[in-house]
């Protein structure tokens, strides 16, 4: 059975948070922060510490704009070997 997780309250959204500290952002929460700080009424000194990193927030924005993120981004920059 899996593990029951307890929620945090951050921003007005009520975040899950699995066992193993892994929280779960609703894409509601990641539009709303995108949002936010692109209009400038939110910056990453404001986010909550330990909680939210800057790096997620930019990879939540590069998602938003329909970039590559992560591992896709990274073998995206692997070009094919030329003879």
């Amino acid at each position: 059975m899996p593990a029951t997780p307890t929620f945090m309250e951050i921003f007005g959204f009520s975040v899950p948070v699995l066992p193993g500290g892994r929280r779960i952002w609703s894409p509601r929460f990641k539009r709303l922060i995108t949002e936010r700080m692109d209009a400038g009424d939110l910056t990453s000194s404001r986010l909550p510490r330990n909680v939210m990193f800057p790096n997620l927030i930019y990879q939540w924005r590069m998602q938003a704009r329909g970039k590559p993120v992560g591992r896709a981004a990274r073998m995206a920059d692997i070009s094919p070997a030329t003879k």
